[in-house]
Formats: C-alpha cells, sequence, structure tokens
C-alpha cells in the first residue's frame, strides 16, 4: 500500500505566471527571449539578471528562481515564496469561536457546532456566486449554470491546526480590461471573494455594529447593491446558531489584483458575535422578491466582450445617465454592460458594425449594480 501523503506539510504549487507578475511589478522587465524561456533584467538593480523558463516549472526551476529574486531585492525567500504561491489566490479564512470539549481526552468540540462553521460558510458562499453576477433581494430557485461555475472557483483549504478556521482558496488569476475604457477590471473570480467581503461588511455596518432593528428601505437597498440577499443573511445566522459561539472573517487579498481600482478599500476582517443572530434573522424577513421594471435605453455600443459561453456576448453600451432625459440630444455620460445569449454569428457581426458605425441602439431591461458596474 502507499503511504497515505501528509497535505499539511506538502510544498505550495507555484505558477509561472505568478512568478512573472510579481517580477513585472517589481520592475523587473524581459530584455529576449528564445525557445526554451526569457531572460528577466531589473530595470533598477545594476547587473540583476535572471532566465525564467517557458511551461510548467519543477520544484527545482522554483527553489533557483526565488533564491535569486530574494537576492537581488533584498526579502527573504520563505517570504517570497509564500506571497508567489498566493500571488493570483484570494484567501478568507472563517474562524468559530466556540466552546471547547475535552470529553475524548483531547481539545475538540461538538460536531453539531463545529459543522455550522463548514454549512455556513459553503451558503455564504454559493449566495455570493449569484449576487456578485446579478443584485437580489431574494436568490430564490434562480441560481443557473454560469452561477454554479462561480461558486465552484472557491476551494475549501485544511481546518487550521488548534483552531476551528476554516480557509477558502478562490484563484483570481489575471485582472480582465475592461473594453470600454481599457482599465483593468476584476475578474469574476475575485468579484466572488469581493462580493462576500463587501456583504458582510454591510452586514456588520447597518445591522450588527447599531445593535438596533433600524433597517429602512433605503439600507436594504445599500445592502443589495453590496451582494447582501436573504440566502446569504440566513447563512450568515448559521454561522452563530449555538449559544456562545461567535464568528469573524479575514480577507487577504491576491496581489495580482492590487492594481485593480478599489482593490485597496476591500474589507480585511468582519466579527459577526453570536448575540447578532436575532437582528440578522429579523433583516433576512425584510427582504422580499419584488418584481422589477425595466427600463427603455437609447445609446451606442463602445466595447465588445466575450462571455463565459461561446454563444454568450457582452456589449458595453454607453447611454444617459440615469434621471437624465433618453433623447437622441442627451449625452451619453454612463455605460451598461448588456449580456447577450444564444447569439448568432450574424448578430454578433451585426454589434461590431454597429459599433465601427456608430449606430444608435434600442433596449430594454432592469438594471443591477455589480461592483459598481451597471449591468443587464
Amino acid at each position: 500500500m502507499t503511504p497515505h501523503s501528509d497535505t499539511h506539510n506538502s510544498q505550495p504549487q507555484i505558477e509561472r505566471e505568478s512568478i512573472v507578475e510579481w517580477m513585472k511589478l517589481n520592475d523587473w522587465a524581459v530584455t529576449s527571449s528564445g525557445v526554451g524561456g526569457e531572460l528577466w533584467k531589473s530595470t533598477k538593480i545594476e547587473g540583476a539578471e535572471i532566465g525564467i523558463p517557458f511551461g510548467p516549472l519543477d520544484d527545482f526551476s522554483i527553489e533557483s528562481i526565488s533564491k535569486r529574486l530574494a537576492r537581488w531585492n533584498g526579502v527573504n525567500q520563505s517570504t517570497l515564496l509564500d506571497t508567489l504561491a498566493t500571488y493570483m489566490v484570494d484567501v478568507s479564512r472563517f474562524i468559530a469561536d466556540v466552546p471547547l470539549n475535552y470529553a475524548a481526552g483531547k481539545p475538540g468540540a461538538e460536531l453539531r457546532i463545529v459543522s455550522h462553521l463548514f454549512g455556513g460558510t459553503g451558503k455564504i458562499f454559493r449566495a455570493a456566486a449569484r449576487t456578485s453576477r446579478s443584485t437580489t433581494q431574494v436568490i430564490g430557485s434562480n441560481f443557473n449554470q454560469l452561477d454554479e461555475t462561480t461558486f465552484s472557483n472557491a476551494i475549501a483549504g485544511m481546518t487550521e491546526i488548534g483552531s476551528y478556521a476554516l480557509p477558502v482558496y478562490v484563484p483570481v488569476g489575471s485582472p480582465d480590461t475592461d473594453g470600454s475604457i481599457g482599465l483593468a477590471a476584476p475578474s469574476q473570480s475575485r468579484q466572488l471573494t469581493s462580493t462576500v467581503a463587501n456583504a458582510l461588511h454591510a452586514i456588520e455596518e447597518h445591522v450588527i455594529t447599531p445593535a438596533k432593528m433600524d433597517v429602512t428601505d433605503d439600507v436594504i437597498r445599500e445592502m443589495v447593491s453590496k451582494g447582501v440577499s436573504k440566502e446569504l443573511l440566513t447563512a450568515v445566522s448559521e454561522l452563530i446558531t449555538v449559544d456562545g459561539t461567535d464568528a469573524k472573517t479575514s480577507f487577504s487579498w491576491a496581489p495580482s489584483h492590487a492594481q485593480v481600482p478599489g482593490a485597496s478599500k476591500l474589507p480585511t476582517e468582519v466579527e459577526i458575535p453570536h448575540e447578532a443572530r436575532g437582528l440578522v434573522d429579523q433583516v433576512a424577513d425584510r427582504f422580499k422578491s419584488s418584481p422589477q421594471k425595466g427600463r427603455e435605453f437609447v445609446g451606442q455600443v463602445r466595447g465588445i466582450l466575450l462571455g463565459e459561453t461561446a454563444e454568450e456576448v457582452i456589449s458595453i453600451v454607453a447611454v444617459p445617465r440615469a434621471g437624465s432625459s433618453n433623447d437622441e440630444s442627451a449625452p451619453l455620460s454612463s455605460t451598461v454592460e448588456v449580456t447577450l445569449r444564444q447569439v448568432s454569428d450574424k448578430f454578433r457581426d451585426e454589434l461590431y458594425r454597429f459599433m465601427s458605425e456608430g449606430t444608435k441602439v434600442e433596449f430594454t431591461g432592469v438594471v443591477e449594480k455589480v461592483s459598481n458596474r451597471r449591468r443587464i
């Protein structure tokens, strides 16, 4: 039989892309390229150069590259390896402060209590997978395959020894590019983690900190815009179901998205005390399904992005700002992302023609705000 490996002690997996992106951010640049790899030189350190092979890097290559980078950049190699391992990964930690039980002769906790940590955390990410794509008060049965794909990006890590802390890893890759203005934009996976963090922070700010039932319709709309839904509130309540059980979350954000607007303002910690559970449940009861009315738009296609399936297209359309007139003379000072599904090649060609010719287009839809972006 093959002995079971100790996954707690396994070496972190580091991708070539993570090393390359770290080097770009730390003033290294490619000076030449060959069949086997690239030669990189520091733009600030005299004589500093290093070769980076193409393709997957083995342990020997990672050890050699990280050792030289650490020496040239004046950082600890172990610290650098830890940074590179999660350079493109958002790390969340859901921690349950539970009463310890020594009945078995070793420190532990009742399974019925600890199970809420796993169940509540999973439901929080599942709800956020939906609201990161489309905000809503109540998700209900409106959870589709794209939401399921987004949810599948979240990976549960091994619980940390000596505590009930569940790490959740979300590989976020490199930022996307907003086709309308050319700026770095968060990847869909980063939007998942940021929605979890912003939603929990909104609950802390509007429900837990005030410690009273004073949630108006305007506050609910604000919470929904941050990704809060009835289902997410219910999942938060599950984390703190048992008396004496408090919870908190911490977030470590992938450096690969450091240049994305707003990245530096994302929450890093949220505390969820058990005593807030009653209020959280009351607020969840205020979240109701309500039909939304579509709005008519006249605008111009300014950009076209590929969707998550071969037949999906996202068009960036310049439209009049909300509250302004929607006639031909209104300035197109805002943008909305319109997701089109089951798009034929002919219609896709038409979209490109509309964009190149500046043709005015008319459409109707319900606008939802997700991560400061308006979507239909």
